[in-house]
């Protein structure tokens, strides 16, 4: 596999990916740290959120696999049920310091669930952290992100990306068409 070579980029850092949309490329995303944001506690019953945590898992160890991420923070890591929630007041510290200490944001939002991720997009917005927002269906957004990703990449906004998607392979894919435009310099 041939890698092109970048002066700027310390290539003995770099692993490859094999084909990304027909193309090969350095990872810009190896030794970065990611936080993927989903609905925990605002789902109406533990079956719910296991399904869910089981997805996010999943992606998290793709982001890890594929992309070389350092660090894939998800808050519903070691807690396998809803019971095993700690105080608000210790995730919102451990959380916001996550966020903080991150290169990218990812926001996975299955339905229009009241959910403090919704906080969180918001911190993650003011700290001008690149944004993936994968949703099944826009509306479900609140307003002011429906259309966020025509305001990214302005001097006030972080480059963010909407991406639909239908499943747990359609997630993975919207990420593969994605990640690698949040950390491109020239866009």
């Amino acid at each position: 596999m041939t890698i092109a070579y970048n002066p700027i980029i310390d290539h003995s850092e770099q692993v490859s990916l094999p084909q990304v949309g027909n193309k090969e490329w350095l990872l810009p995303t190896k030794g970065k740290r990611a936080f993927i944001a989903s609905p925990m506690s605002g789902f109406s019953d533990d079956a719910l959120y296991k399904q869910n945590r089981k997805v996010i898992l999943g992606l998290a160890s793709h982001l890890s696999v594929q992309y070389g991420f350092e660090n894939v923070y998800f808050a519903g890591e070691n807690l396998a049920s809803k019971e095993q929630f700690n105080s608000s007041t210790i995730a919102l510290e451990r959380d916001m310091s996550e966020l903080e200490q991150s290169d990218i944001f990812i926001f996975v939002y299955p339905d229009k669930i009241l959910s403090s991720v919704l906080i969180e997009a918001g911190y993650a917005m003011a700290l001008r952290k690149p944004m993936l927002i994968l949703v099944r269906e826009k509306k479900d957004l609140p307003y002011l992100l429906q259309e966020a990703e025509k305001t990214g990449g302005s001097s006030i906004f972080p480059r963010i990306e909407i991406r639909l998607y239908e499943d747990e392979d359609s997630l993975k894919q919207s990420i593969d068409d994605s990640i690698l435009q949040l950390f491109d310099e020239r866009a």
